[in-house]
């Protein structure tokens, strides 16, 4: 993988999802799984900035112009310097069919354009959502939906935003979905099958201008070796794209 994530991988109880027709393992079908009383199965991803935003060429997985109310591209990193994921997104699937995603973290914001520092910001987001060919897409449930928001932590003076504040963010359809997130490469040069997560927003005045959007790619949450030592086993069952998602 091209980068190192900072998260502790799933416990031993996690399971093998599916392995290549090589039998060896790949990002986009290795899903980490874990239950709850036999009720849930959750599903965790680290985050990473995209390179393909409409900001480039600086890469980030969130942008909100309408953070301070300015026409500057303002974006928030899912990365630390050294480029380790600081965001994860988890799929929480229960057993009577409904599936949630969270988006948790850390990000950095940033001025694009004029490199001013805003600081740390603590993320999380919440969407519903549904199991499609490929991923989840949220068919516009989440729209003009709180989604959750932006806390300040580590702000900066030039932050509107002061520790412990919190920016609230709304889903925003584009006339089909508010959110998507899918295995399908989306703007990733050579790519047909990373997951690539993207939706959008809107703070809590909807007339604010500007781009307003989730853009990051992820990688599945690595297995423990204890768990990999079951790929020879799963092998000769043939390539699935991942378990039955309705539990």
């Amino acid at each position: 993988m091209r980068h190192t994530p900072l998260f502790t991988a799933l416990s031993s109880s996690a399971l093998l999802c599916s392995v290549t027709h090589a039998g060896t393992v790949s990002h986009d079908v290795l899903l980490g799984h874990s239950s709850s009383a036999g009720s849930e199965t959750t599903t965790t991803f680290h985050l990473f900035d995209h390179p393909g935003g409409m900001a480039s060429p600086q890469a980030y997985g969130l942008r909100l112009d309408s953070f301070d109310n300015t026409s500057t591209p303002i974006t928030f990193s899912f990365e630390d310097a050294d480029g380790n994921s600081t965001v994860q997104l988890v799929v929480t699937e229960s057993s009577d069919g409904s599936v949630e995603l969270n988006i948790v973290g850390t990000v950095s914001g940033n001025s694009a354009d004029a490199g001013i520092d805003y600081g740390e910001f603590a993320l999380d987001l919440t969407y519903i959502v549904d199991a499609s060919s490929d991923g989840w897409e949220d068919n516009n449930q989440s729209d003009g939906i709180l989604l959750g928001g932006l806390t300040g932590m580590n702000t900066t003076l030039d932050s509107p935003l002061g520790n412990g504040d919190f920016f609230e963010l709304f889903g925003k359809s584009d006339g089909a979905d508010a959110f998507r997130f899918l295995a399908d490469g989306h703007r990733v040069m050579g790519s047909m099958d990373e997951w690539v997560g993207r939706g959008w927003v809107m703070g809590a005045d909807p007339s604010a201008g500007g781009i307003n959007d989730l853009l990051f790619t992820a990688q599945i949450v690595p297995l423990p070796p204890a768990a990999l030592g079951g790929i020879g086993l799963l092998a000769g069952l043939g390539v699935y794209r991942r378990l039955n998602r309705r539990g």
